[in-house]
């Protein structure tokens, strides 16, 4: 029951407002993946991170903690281009967790950073409306806004 109203709203996201491109590389695919997330932000303002994305609340708090180490190894292994399509479901399908990280991690652990990387953009174009950002195509104009931890 906690999942219902995420669930009819990630639904109407996907079928109306985000156009299906998830593209052939990682950045691609959690972008789009992220795009969703973000409108649940959107339409659902009050409603918890971790239930929008359906973890549970350490599930997020991991992703928190590890935001750097998550980022870190997709920039050594040359994964954030890469068009490995096994790799990238790793980073963004429903699993025990996410397949290239420890097995703490909880799954979809790429479409929880790609969020972090809409938000970011978002917040440096806040002239945009929310349909504007789930419109624009040019993922590396979004990955310019997010600044991983140092």
């Amino acid at each position: 029951p906690e999942n219902l109203v995420v669930d009819v709203f990630r639904g109407y996201t996907i079928i109306n407002l985000v156009e299906e491109n998830k593209g052939v590389d990682l950045l691609s695919a959690l972008i789009y993946e992220c795009k969703i997330l973000y409108a649940l932000d959107a339409f659902l303002p009050g409603k918890e991170d971790f239930l929008k994305i359906r973890y549970t609340k350490e599930q997020l708090d991991w992703c928190f903690a590890y935001e750097k180490q998550i980022w870190k190894k997709i920039i050594d292994n040359s994964w954030l281009y890469g068009t490995d399509s096994k790799m990238i479901n790793q980073f963004i399908i429903e699993a025990p967790f996410t397949g290239t990280l420890p097995q703490e991690s909880p799954s979809r652990a790429g479409a929880w950073l790609g969020w972090q990387m809409v938000r970011a953009y978002a917040n440096d174009n806040d002239e945009l409306t929310v349909k504007q950002i789930l419109e624009e195509k040019d993922v590396g104009k979004i990955l310019r806004s997010y600044k991983p931890p140092k």
